[in-house]
């Protein structure tokens, strides 16, 4: 098994673009050195916690400026189902948006302030495919796994 201390920082891809303009992506959010200069991780595969930095994954939107951390661990090409970790800093609210597709949250840390509410750590909220909502981090940093249900996508409303 591979893990991330022989890998690239999902930032030095070329595979797999960032919905927001931002960046790329590999399947896993990450880039291992193989065959001609490296290969995706694909099939089965695991990612120990203790090798995921994630100051190392810095995600700027290109939309609204906000920084937050990102590491994708999973992008099916066959669904377009995504699965990746994220850390919303203090004060980081996504403003007024929708996607096309559905979308989750799993609260690892912090509270997760929602247009339905705010969630605690343990909590799962779930938005359908085109619900306008707002969402992020207001008193403190929040940290949470974050999965769709197709491919991400995002357009911001208040523009």
């Amino acid at each position: 098994m591979r893990n991330l201390k022989d890998c690239r920082r999902q930032a030095d891809l070329s595979s797999w673009s960032d919905p927001e303009g931002g960046g790329a992506y590999s399947r896993a959010g990450i880039f291992c050195p193989g065959k001609e200069g490296g290969s995706e991780m694909e099939g089965t595969f695991g990612i120990h916690g203790k090798d995921i930095i994630m100051e190392d994954h810095v995600h700027v939107s290109s939309n609204t400026g906000e920084t937050s951390y990102q590491i994708k661990f999973l992008d099916d090409p066959d669904t377009g189902m995504m699965i990746k970790k994220v850390i919303y800093k203090k004060g980081g609210m996504l403003q007024r948006h929708t996607h096309h597709c559905a979308h989750g949250l799993y609260i690892l840390n912090g509270v997760l302030h929602t247009t339905i509410g705010d969630f605690e750590p343990g909590s799962f909220v779930w938005f359908k495919e085109g619900d306008t909502m707002v969402h992020g981090a207001k008193d403190g940093d929040v940290e949470a796994l974050f999965i769709t249900n197709k491919p991400f996508d995002i357009q911001y409303l208040d523009r």
